[in-house]
């Protein structure tokens, strides 16, 4: 079901009422049974009897997960949807009825997605000590190929292993 923005509970939990009174009043009893599957990288929606997957959102797409209050069966979920040509993201509202208890799903997206931000920052951590590292190393090289300021002498000090520093000058 669509909804106007990608977060709170509470839209959540008024999309949950919206599809349970149509489920009664068009007495839609049956539904699909389908398996989730969570990883690290998205959420799953698999048909149990021949294994397809139905639908699949990306952890980052999801904005926001609840649970029922009082029937502990129900949980949902916003997505974000991808943007076409100029036009604003669209939101979806997925609800479900689970034979576990939907505070427990809730909490397994939870966690994957901050496994996934969590891996993302690091990722661009590492990224951003990587440009530092050579940006480091590209002024040593450029201060190292500088030329010395007079070309007829140069002059240096060298320490050696004893603390002692020697001297020298190339002519």
């Amino acid at each position: 079901m669509e909804v106007g923005a990608d977060k709170g509970a509470e839209l959540i939990y008024a999309a949950m009422r919206q599809i349970m009174a149509a489920r009664a009043i068009h007495s839609i009893f049956r539904t699909q049974e389908l398996q989730i599957i969570i990883n690290n990288e998205a959420l799953r929606l698999v048909e149990q009897s021949n294994n397809v997957v139905m639908m699949e959102f990306g952890l980052e797409d999801i904005s926001v997960c609840a649970a029922h209050q009082e029937n502990t069966r129900l949980f949902g979920f916003i997505a974000r949807g991808t943007k076409e040509d100029g036009e604003r993201s669209k939101f979806t509202c997925h609800v479900f009825e689970a034979n576990s208890p939907g505070t427990e799903i809730c909490q397994a997206v939870v966690d994957a997605t901050q496994n996934v931000l969590k891996q993302k920052q690091e990722e661009a951590s590492a990224e951003k000590q990587k440009e530092i590292e050579n940006s480091i190393l590209e002024n040593m090289m450029a201060t190292s190929a500088t030329p010395p300021s007079s070309p007829s002498s140069s002059s240096s000090q060298l320490t050696n292993g004893t603390g002692t520093t020697t001297s020298s000058s190339l002519m």
